[in-house]
C-alpha cells in the first residue's frame, strides 16, 4: 500500500486495516526521501515499509519473511497466499 493515495493517506488506511484485521501483513511503499517515514509507518503498525524505488531483492526477502514465499510458491506447497483471517 502506498502512503500517498487519493481520498485517504496510507496512515489513515493503515489505522483502519490494523483495527479491522490486527493480524494482517501490511507492506507500505513511499516515495519519501527520508527514512524517518519508514520508522513512522512501522511505529503505526505497518509490517514493513519500503522506499521507492525499491530493490526487487529486498521486496522478495520481505515477501519470504511475511508470507513464507519461496519464489515458486509458499512454504506449505500451495501456489496462493492464505487469507490472514484463517
Amino acid at each position: 500500500m502506498d502512503l500517498r493515495m487519493p481520498v485517504m493517506d496510507g496512515f489513515e488506511a493503515l489505522a483502519i486495516l490494523r483495527r479491522e484485521f490486527p493480524d494482517l501483513t501490511i507492506i507500505m511503499l513511499t516515495a519519501s526521501k527520508t527514512r524517518d517515514i519508514v520508522q513512522q509507518a512501522r511505529g503505526r503498525g505497518a509490517s514493513e515499509c519500503m522506499l521507492k524505488p525499491f530493490d526487487p531483492e529486498e521486496l522478495r526477502g520481505i515477501l519470504r519473511t511475511a508470507f513464507g514465499w519461496t519464489g515458486e510458491g509458499f512454504r506449505d506447497g500451495s501456489a496462493e497466499a492464505k487469507d490472514s483471517r484463517g
